[in-house]
């Protein structure tokens, strides 16, 4: 005769643990999504073409907030926010940096931070879940 087993209340243990599980997997894949991110923005900085520096200081992490459950954006962005001494103009070139013109050759640098680092993201989420 088998022995059965009733527990008062699993569905709800379940239901907490998927909740905890949830939390824990949005608090991790934020923290690596972050520590990828500001990764990229060293890079791009450290690569980026210099002349005034404006376009290096414009590079920025930028986290967007979402509801809460929800995976925070997290990116990193040029131009803007910054003065070029030369022209006195808020830095708005950082695309055609990266993109080029129909005058000027592209020297990307977002594109190359992004490429070196992207495959970080999947590595170090597994490596963190596993501790």
């Amino acid at each position: 005769m088998p022995l059965e087993l009733e527990i008062y209340g699993m569905q709800q243990l379940l239901a907490r643990l998927a909740n905890l599980k949830s939390d824990i997997l949005g608090d991790v894949v934020e923290s690596e999504l972050r520590a990828v991110a500001i990764k990229i923005r060293d890079t791009a900085k450290a690569i980026v073409p210099v002349k005034t520096r404006s376009l290096q200081k414009s590079i920025r992490l930028q986290v967007y907030a979402q509801t809460k459950g929800v995976i925070k954006k997290i990116g990193v962005s040029a131009g803007g926010y910054v003065t070029n001494p030369d022209t006195g103009r808020l830095v708005d070139y950082a695309r055609w940096v990266e993109f080029g013109t129909h005058k000027m050759r592209e020297r990307s640098y977002m594109r190359v931070a992004m490429y070196l680092h992207m495959h970080d993201i999947p590595i170090k989420i597994v490596n963190k879940l596993r501790r």
